[in-house]
């Protein structure tokens, strides 16, 4: 299961991770994949702590434009697909 875009969840945040935590509890064999900004995992999950045993973070850094831009171009070729230099532009930005 992943649940992106976390860090923005308002009013479902709690029983989403009551839901994780049920989870857990009763052994049910799932993955659960959280994505969401934030500056720890504490801030994420905050008011259910417990969680922070059961959970791994693996903070990844913005891509750089060079990267992004090669990511860009990779599945444009594998759709065999072209775009001009201004649309990619707008794309990175």
């Amino acid at each position: 299961m992943i649940i992106d875009e976390f860090d923005r969840l308002q009013s479902t945040r709690d029983a989403e991770l009551d839901t994780i935590k049920y989870l857990s509890d009763y052994n049910i064999n799932c993955t659960v994949i959280i994505v969401g900004v934030a500056e720890s995992l504490g801030d994420l999950v905050r008011n259910h702590e417990s969680l922070r045993r059961l959970l791994t973070c693996i903070p990844l850094r913005r891509m750089r434009d060079d990267e992004f831009s090669e990511l860009i171009e990779s599945r444009l070729d594998r759709a065999s697909l072209e775009i001009e230099g201004p649309a990619k532009l707008k794309i990175l930005r």
